[in-house]
């Protein structure tokens, strides 16, 4: 993927954040712009920019009590991970899973 391509899922989030904040935010247009941040990213094999995009929608999720929706999220992006439990994301991701009650099969996280 070229250099510009490779910047379409960070442009994605980067809007999706944008409309999910604010003071008026618009979240059906948030979550359709993180979905497609997470598509891109999927397409591109660029695991890290795709939970980089899920973190936002499962944290918009959990705030609409979609606590199981935002879990199925998370647990599809940190399945792509072999190596880098330790990552500051990763944490978080991890983290995220936790609040959602989705505690089955988590890695070992690492500092």
């Amino acid at each position: 993927a070229s250099g510009e391509a490779q910047q379409l899922p960070d442009l994605h989030r980067v809007r999706g954040e944008l409309f999910a904040g604010g003071t008026a935010p618009d979240l059906a247009e948030a979550e359709l712009h993180l979905r497609e941040a997470i598509t891109e990213a999927k397409a591109q094999q660029l695991p890290t920019r795709e939970l980089q995009a899920a973190l936002p929608l499962a944290r918009l999720m959990i705030a609409q009590g979609r606590e199981q929706d935002a879990a199925a999220l998370l647990e599809e992006a940190v399945r792509t991970f072999s190596e880098g439990f330790g990552h500051p994301l990763m944490h978080s991701a991890l983290d995220l899973l936790a609040e959602c009650g989705a505690s089955k099969d988590r890695p070992e996280a690492t500092a």
